[in-house]
């Protein structure tokens, strides 16, 4: 009998932050939670985000950009 499918379950949101600076481009943020392990990152780009997932499914351990506050 064959290894059940590992599977993983995240939460992400995506929020724009605005600089206060005139004409400047807001900035997107992320944060990835994983319900089960009650674990929440942080990202300050959409690279960090995908990076992070990237070396998660590989089984690598990864620490994420930074800690975000959300909206």
């Amino acid at each position: 009998m064959g290894k059940p499918p590992q599977y993983r379950v995240y939460l992400l949101r995506c929020w724009q932050e605005h600089s206060q600076r005139r004409h400047a481009q807001a900035s997107w943020r992320f944060s990835l939670e994983e319900p089960q392990a009650g674990q929440r990152w942080g990202f300050t780009d959409l690279s960090g985000l995908t990076a992070f997932l990237a070396k998660s499914l590989a089984g690598e351990c990864v620490e994420p950009d930074r800690n975000l506050e959300e909206p």
